[in-house]
């Protein structure tokens, strides 16, 4: 077989599609926009697209969400401009745009030099794992999927650059730019095209140097941007730093078993669970050093998975940098096709039979897992029985009801009182504190909707320190 002929072609491109079809397509023609974060695109907050257009979205000192992302805002714009709020059109681009990031994987694998059934059943456990639900059925999490592409793109370059086609560098450099603002944490992306130019002759010294650069720039950017917005965690490193091993492990354990999946996991409860794995992510990252290192010979794919795995998400270790969300499935876009090509590595039957089981698994999981993301009150409920203890949840629940049926005031209270009665933090407490305040008031309780707006005065008295800082807040 001629290396041309090991590469997906379009019979592989439309095995996928008809796969990411069958997984996506119902759902996305039946699906909301939802009230996280899809407002700023598509609903009240949407005041970049309204008023700023195409000059806002690439301003690089203006932002979106806290973030300077022109890539996949331009891709949101264009949601926007071509279908307003009907929100099939936008769910139905993010999942083309996942089927083809899936093809572009299998692709890059043949240019690797694995064969093609095998490059496109790595392809098919990325496009159909249940953790990467949320970043093809959920709207405002459209910049994982242009990353992923574009990450891709750029590693398939890299591999023309080590298969004699220098050109490529240029395509190389492009993509990881276009990669670096759908996303700011594909800046693992030189990493990985070490690992692909390592062995190339020559090494190719000048393209890992271009793309260290621009990814150094682009992660100073997003690091200035950041501060700037407040979103960069500084303090509490130290602590952090030993739940590292227990962050590794949740993503080992989402990955390998993928079901009880939450959209918004509660920061406090997530990061002691992650002190509480200490040792058994310790064990997994010695054991993922010592196989890499052990089978790099004898079973080059199982190692160079397990090192994509790990490397892609160095970002999201929560120590340096700290990241505000505790953990999100979504985090594992780009390393998942690493542990797929690390299934594909334990043998040519072995591997197959792993993968053509992962493959199984993720059908039957993305097929509930992605219900769940067709309305707002969908998300929030199984949010919920995953975690009842997320006072967010219970406030977007209570929001998504309100929202629904304006008049549905008892299970929005009981879901209100639920996640004041669950806050660990009194940011947690003031919004629901507030919104109790508005359905007392709505139901003609008005000493109880003075009771709740003097709880919601307590909370902000909390956060800023001060009555009187806490009244003006309230404009009371």
């Amino acid at each position: 077989m001629t290396p041309s002929e090991k590469i997906a072609g379009w019979r592989e491109g439309l095995v996928l599609l008809a796969l990411g079809l069958a997984l996506f397509l119902p759902a996305a023609c039946a699906a909301e926009f939802l009230n996280f974060d899809d407002d700023f695109f598509f609903g009240a907050r949407n005041q970049a697209f309204v008023a700023g257009g195409v000059a806002h979205l690439l301003d690089p000192t203006a932002t979106i969400a806290n973030a300077y992302l022109p890539v996949s805002h331009l891709s949101l714009y264009a949601d926007w401009c071509l279908f307003g709020t009907n929100p099939i059109g936008a769910h139905v681009h993010s999942l083309l745009l996942h089927v083809l990031g899936a093809f572009v994987l299998a692709r890059l694998l043949g240019r690797l030099g694995v064969g093609r059934v095998g490059a496109t059943l790595v392809a098919a456990v990325f496009l159909a794992h249940p953790a990467l639900v949320e970043s093809v059925a959920w709207v405002a999490s459209r910049k994982d999927v242009l990353a992923g592409l574009f990450s891709f793109l750029c590693l398939s370059a890299v591999a023309r650059v080590a298969n004699g086609e220098p050109r490529q560098r240029w395509w190389a450099i492009a993509f990881a730019v276009l990669a670096l603002y759908s996303k700011a944490t594909t800046v693992v992306l030189p990493l990985v095209a070490t690992l692909i130019l390592w062995r190339a002759k020559p090494r190719r010294i000048g393209l890992i140097a271009g793309l260290f650069g621009v990814t150094l720039l682009a992660g100073l950017h997003h690091t200035v941007i950041a501060a700037s917005e407040g979103t960069l965690v500084t303090q509490g490193m130290g602590t952090r730093a030993s739940h590292v091993p227990g962050v590794f492990w949740h993503y080992f354990c989402t990955t390998i078993w993928p079901f009880d999946l939450n959209v918004l996991y509660p920061e406090v409860l997530t990061h002691a669970s992650f002190g509480a794995d200490l040792w058994p992510g310790v064990m997994l990252v010695v054991g993922i050093a010592v196989v890499v290192v052990a089978f790099r010979r004898r079973r080059p794919w199982l190692a160079a998975g397990l090192a994509v795995w790990s490397i892609a998400l160095l970002p999201f270790n929560t120590a340096l940098p700290a990241s505000a969300a505790a953990a999100a499935d979504r985090y594992l876009y780009l390393a998942i096709p690493g542990a797929a090509l690390a299934l594909l590595g334990l043998g040519p039957k072995l591997g197959r039979v792993a993968l053509a089981a992962a493959l199984v698994l993720g059908v039957l999981g993305t097929s509930s897992r992605v219900r769940d993301f067709e309305t707002s009150e969908s998300l929030w409920s199984a949010s919920l029985r995953s975690e009842p203890r997320n006072s967010v949840a219970h406030f977007n629940l209570a929001v998504a009801v309100l929202q629904r049926d304006p008049t549905a005031l008892t299970p929005a209270e009981e879901s209100l009182e639920a996640a004041v009665r669950v806050a660990r933090m009194p940011q947690h407490r003031l919004h629901p504190e507030l919104q109790l305040a508005s359905v007392c008031e709505s139901d003609g309780r008005v000493d109880a909707a003075l009771e709740h707006m003097a709880r919601a005065v307590e909370a902000i008295d909390e956060l800023h320190g001060g009555p009187a800082v806490a009244a003006k807040r309230l404009d009371v």
